[in-house]
């Protein structure tokens, strides 16, 4: 077995539909990251074996609510940067990985439409997370829906929200090793919290109405 030390690691191109399949059913068994993680990994097991065949998966139990429920960076998203970086050089998981958070912060979500729901027939209600934190998506979730965090309605949107995420990953992954990848973002390098403004931006502050403000201008 090789071990972690060894990276990058052996990528085969994915199905990026099957493994967002993949990805919604393990959510449901070990949350948000561990869903990504899960499908990925017993994905590249089928096609290439060791090392994913040996890949501890439950590990990722961690990322579940953004660490362990404290609402930080979401699971899937966790998962992943994690993957990228053990399949990818440095530079290109960067790249990789601005694009998937910047896709995620400003992409009306969710967009995958299971084959038949795990737990409810909900239709999607897509909301903008804006940020790639777990409690800025919960909190937007549960304003546009109505629905409460951790209800079986939350659980049966957001699980389907990690396979849109895994679908995504898959996708930008397939494009590296083809060579057809090209960001669609552009990062302020170093500066989160830019990034973040302008992903805020991108898609709630230019939806607003105009609004005049009367009184004293400054």
């Amino acid at each position: 077995m090789n071990g972690f030390r060894d990276t990058p690691w052996p990528y085969e191109k994915l199905d990026p539909q099957k493994t967002a399949d993949k990805a919604y059913e393990s959510a449901f068994e070990g949350y948000c990251m561990y869903g990504l993680v899960n499908a990925v990994v017993n994905e590249l097991s089928e096609k290439i074996k060791d090392p994913w065949s040996n890949f501890p998966t439950r590990f990722a139990l961690y990322g579940r609510g953004g660490v362990i429920g404290w609402g930080a960076t979401c699971g899937p998203l966790n998962g992943a940067a994690l993957l990228a970086y053990l399949i990818l050089e440095q530079k290109d998981a960067d790249e990789l990985i601005n694009e998937l958070y910047m896709w995620y912060c400003t992409t009306p979500l969710p967009q995958y439409k299971p084959n038949k729901a795990k737990i409810l027939e909900l239709e999607n209600r897509p909301v903008i997370a804006v940020a790639p934190l777990c409690y800025t998506r919960s909190m937007n979730f549960s304003l546009v829906t109505g629905y409460k965090i951790l209800s079986p309605e939350f659980f049966e949107i957001e699980n389907r929200v990690v396979a849109d995420v895994t679908k995504k990953f898959v996708e930008l992954l397939n494009a590296k090793f083809d060579g057809t990848f090209k960001p669609s973002f552009e990062i302020a390098e170093n500066n989160a919290s830019a990034n973040i403004l302008k992903a805020a931006e991108f898609y709630m502050y230019r939806s607003l109405p105009l609004v005049e403000i009367p009184g004293k201008r400054c």
